[in-house]
């Protein structure tokens, strides 16, 4: 019992200073060496890049082939020709596009018996040929609106041919040939499109010699009747309006056109016949021969056949090209499409060895002007123009 005493004081002992060194530890103030503070800015946070999916847009495109006529005497010489055009159209529903053919084919029926008196008053031994032709040419085309202007040009004999604008409007909703009051939001509008027209005459220049009188006339047209859907057309601008010569403005002035852009004109059209803005990107177009590309893979063909005996050739695009055009020798304009997507192409058989063919379209960063071109049986865009 005596060994076991000291035992428990020495224990005791340590137990006691084991106790007094933690108290001194938690007395004694503890010092933690601190960094500089340096400000920063807020890193941002951003989104991964996507690359955009091109979704196939519906196709609302129209091809105008040049219709040619003529007629020889006993000789062989040509004393007389005849140009008007055909109509063929690619829209998601086929009633709508087959009504505006039927309408269109019936206006250019009228101009067809026109051209038969002028083509039976040609004389077997007349040094020039008379002439008469009837072409449009796409202002603006999609899903609201497809709008054609065009002239009337005819001689037969005399000191100058004769011109007349024609235009054709159409519904691209209902197939329905578009007239002025139409389109017109309300009724009492005619008023009020009427006094912009003046306004922008009133901006014409001095030299096309405007009779003092237009005002009067201008105001006199909208106040009648306007179930007319000739003398104005709509393009990418705005709503146009033109006057044929002699009707404001002397002869040798020519055609007066003014345009009402689309922001004046809110409140005064109805909102279905204003453009709708479409997709763009990067696109380019690609020529190729029918025999180098297959048309099964594309799901949206738009044909364009100018010349029955040329040779095919597709038209297509990588991404998504708009406000797409082809002209014949800079003076025909022979199709036109709103838009062009991945999966749509265009079937064109025309001789580019005989014809200049001019491709217009546009993309995000500009507008393109570009040629076919023909070389070793294989087909081309080019920026330059061919010799």
């Amino acid at each position: 019992m005596k060994k076991l005493i000291p035992i428990l004081l020495v224990l005791a002992l340590l137990f006691v200073g084991c106790s007094k060194a933690d108290k001194t530890k938690k007395n004694e103030p503890t010092t933690i060496p601190t960094e500089p503070t340096v400000e920063t800015e807020p890193i941002e946070e951003t989104e991964p890049y996507v690359e955009p999916v091109i979704i196939q847009q519906d196709m609302a495109a129209v091809s105008l082939p040049v219709v040619e006529d003529t007629k020889t005497n006993a000789d062989g010489k040509e004393i007389f020709t005849y140009k008007g055009q055909s109509m063929s159209m690619v829209l998601p529903d086929p009633d709508v596009a087959s009504k505006i053919i039927i309408d269109f084919l019936t206006r250019q029926d009228s101009f067809r018996q026109s051209a038969e008196s002028v083509k039976a008053s040609a004389p077997a031994d007349t040094e020039y040929p008379y002439f008469y032709q009837a072409l449009y040419a796409p202002t603006r085309i999609d899903m609201n609106v497809l709008s054609l202007a065009g002239e009337v040009t005819n001689w037969s004999g005399g000191a100058h041919s004769n011109h007349t604008c024609i235009y054709a409007n159409y519904d691209m909703v209902t197939g329905d040939p578009l007239t002025l009051g139409s389109v017109l939001a309300h009724a009492n509008q005619a008023e009020v499109l009427g006094k912009l027209v003046v306004e922008a005459v009133a901006k014409m220049p001095a030299e096309l010699g405007i009779w003092d009188e237009y005002a009067t006339l201008i105001t006199e047209r909208f106040a009648g009747d306007v179930s007319y859907d000739g003398d104005w057309f709509f393009d990418h601008k705005g709503m146009s309006f033109s006057f044929a010569p002699y009707e404001i403005a002397p002869y040798a002035s020519g055609v007066i056109t003014v345009t009402i852009p689309y922001h004046e004109l809110v409140g005064v059209i109805d909102d279905a016949y204003f453009p709708v803005e479409q997709d763009v990107s990067n696109g380019e177009m690609t020529a190729a021969m029918l025999s180098e590309a297959t048309a099964d893979d594309f799901t949206q063909i738009a044909e364009v056949i100018y010349e029955e005996d040329a040779p095919m050739m597709l038209l297509y695009t990588d991404s998504v090209v708009t406000d797409v055009t082809i002209k014949i020798d800079n003076q025909y304009t022979i199709f036109a499409t709103t838009a062009l997507t991945p999966g749509d192409a265009i079937m064109l058989q025309a001789d580019l060895q005989n014809h200049t063919v001019a491709v217009h379209f546009h993309n995000a960063e500009k507008d393109f002007n570009r040629y076919l071109v023909m070389e070793n049986d294989t087909v081309r865009l080019t920026e330059d123009l061919p010799q």
